[in-house]
């Protein structure tokens, strides 16, 4: 889970790693630093390749085949970043977005 850095989101982050930690767990939540006057467009955009190289077919036999996107809008722009991708299914509700793409399509995307 990717989440940007806020004083909330941080307080609560860091009570998940402590949690983790205390039960031997790695770290399943990251910080990301955000880009204050960017739109949330904008800074899902300037995050999607980071993470897709850390979850992606060059870090894991396993790549990610779902990505649930809070608070950014499912405009053309990121949708199309996501189709480059190899996302084709997407589901909108209030406030976030789903994209999904298959395992070979998530392989293929390189």
């Amino acid at each position: 889970m990717w989440i940007e850095r806020s004083p909330d989101n941080e307080a609560t982050v860091r009570i998940l790693w402590a949690e983790q930690a205390a039960l031997d767990l790695p770290r399943e939540v990251t910080l990301m630093e955000t880009i204050p006057q960017a739109t949330a467009e904008e800074r899902f955009l300037s995050k999607l390749a980071s993470i897709d190289l850390h979850h992606g077919p060059c870090s894991t036999a396993m790549p990610y085949t779902e990505l649930e996107v809070i608070g950014c809008e499912l405009t053309p722009p990121v949708r199309g970043a996501l189709e480059n991708l190899g996302f084709r299914d997407f589901a909108k509700s209030m406030g976030f977005f789903v994209a999904r793409r298959s395992l070979d399509a998530a392989i293929g995307a390189y």
